[in-house]
């Protein structure tokens, strides 16, 4: 799974995987969550082995980011 840390207070979340083509694929979290550590695992095996990006926005916070699936 992954990891990740919303710092301070309770906030919006949302957590969403594109193609590479920038269709979204599936949306892994979208709710309010609180402070502290969270993990996500995802199940992506129905999907084809290729380039992938997350993207996380929570908050005041926005991070996209690339990601390899091998199969």
């Amino acid at each position: 799974g992954s990891e990740m840390c919303i710092r301070d207070r309770t906030s919006d979340v949302e957590l969403n995987i594109y193609d590479i083509s920038g269709q979204k694929v599936t949306t892994l979290v979208s709710e309010r969550q609180h402070a502290g550590y969270h993990q996500i695992r995802w199940d992506a095996g129905q999907l084809a082995s290729g380039i992938y990006y997350y993207h996380l926005q929570a908050e005041n916070y926005s991070e996209m980011k690339r990601m390899i699936f091998l199969k």
